[in-house]
């Protein structure tokens, strides 16, 4: 009986664990949400900017085997930390949200856009203005961790840089997340 007592307490403790790291998860978005608004905007590369959040994302990228293709970015007038952010929380969706399909990522500039391409899972119309919105998720992401202010942050950022963040997608089709911001000299 000892064991099997100690097997509940062990699922308590693993539940409560869990619980703990999401709350905290939830707490640290929250705070950064919150922090947005007052940008440090300087002339950069956005190329290293990328550099620096594959290179903070590169365990998830290796244990997903993905592909990353990278083509020229523009030279951008941005907050460095911020637009790390945001590629951080756009590259980690598509890790997050990947299909049974070998990863591929690509990121690049189009029409006066950077974007961050996928061929994942894609997101549902209904979905696409939600998936922004603080604490709200899309359809099919239940079963996929995550507290839902990833995007919301990324947007928030975007547009205290007085762009805009948008996507294309359709189910199964993978997404392409788009958004501007100030090019620079």
């Amino acid at each position: 009986a000892q064991a099997v007592e100690g097997r509940a307490d062990g699922a308590l403790l693993e539940t409560a664990l869990s619980s703990a790291h999401r709350l905290q998860d939830s707490i640290e978005g929250l705070l950064r949400y919150a922090s947005v608004g007052k940008t440090q905007t300087q002339t950069i590369a956005a190329d290293e900017i990328v550099e620096q959040a594959l290179a903070d994302l590169s365990v998830e990228l290796d244990a997903a085997a993905a592909e990353v293709l990278r083509n020229p970015l523009p030279r951008v007038e941005a907050d460095p930390t911020q637009l790390r952010s945001v590629f951080q929380n756009l590259i980690a969706n598509a890790i997050r949200y990947r299909s049974d399909k070998p990863l591929r990522v690509e990121i690049g500039s189009a029409d006066g856009a950077l974007y961050v391409r996928d061929n994942g899972r894609g997101i549902d119309p209904v979905d696409h203005q939600r998936v922004f919105e603080l604490f709200r998720r899309g359809g099919s992401a239940g079963e996929v961790d995550g507290v839902g202010i990833g995007l919301a942050l990324a947007r928030r950022i975007v547009e205290a840089h007085g762009g805009e963040l948008w996507l294309e997608s359709e189910p199964k089709g993978g997404t392409t997340f788009f958004f501007t911001v100030p090019v620079g000299a």
